[in-house]
């Protein structure tokens, strides 16, 4: 179990002993989503399906997912609505065409409150041994809520997953995430 599984789990459980977190996926299976073997990474996306924000940043997602997945990169959207049906979130990830690893559904915020996910969309970039080498926003798109500039002038996600693999230092291991508000 990684030592983000067991602080998640500890925390969750109130500090009793650690059991790992397990949410459900869209194909009705369960799994630990702090999980990263087989993959070399894990990148956590948090995301509100009715987030205009979130929204916008799909193509950049899915970009990301077809430069790094060859690379054994694992991408997983965290869905935070309580009140998303799995009908609506397939309907939603459908419509914006993710194409990452999985799709996640936490209705109750335990993984969200856990890591101390804040923002939709906020990603969590996992090492293969389970540790957050990177947590925050995708890029600086979203300077401020309410501004958005025409095209990132940092990539901060994408830096940290390149750093990673390549084994280099991170630049930044933490970018304050600008989105909507997780309900949590």
């Amino acid at each position: 179990m990684s030592i983000v599984a067991i602080a998640c789990a500890a925390v969750l459980a109130g500090g009793l002993s650690p059991q790992p977190l397990k949410l459900r996926a869209l194909d009705g299976s369960v799994i630990d989503p702090l999980e990263v073997r087989p993959s070399k990474a894990k990148v956590l996306l948090f995301v509100l399906e009715d987030c205009p924000i979130a929204n916008k940043y799909f193509p950049v997602i899915n970009r990301l997912v077809a430069r790094f997945r060859p690379q054994s990169v694992a991408f997983t959207l965290i869905i935070e609505d309580p009140d998303s049906s799995l009908a609506a979130v397939r309907q939603h990830v459908d419509a914006y065409g993710f194409s990452g690893t999985s799709v996640l559904l936490d209705p109750h915020g335990r993984l969200a409150k856990a890591m101390g996910a804040k923002a939709s969309p906020e990603a969590y970039l996992l090492d293969k041994a389970g540790r957050v080498a990177y947590h925050g926003r995708i890029d600086d798109r979203f300077p401020k809520l309410g501004f958005e500039l025409p095209k990132p002038r940092r990539n901060d996600l994408e830096g940290a997953v390149k750093a990673l693999l390549t084994h280099q230092p991170i630049p930044e291991r933490y970018a304050p995430p600008v989105g909507c508000t997780l309900g949590i």
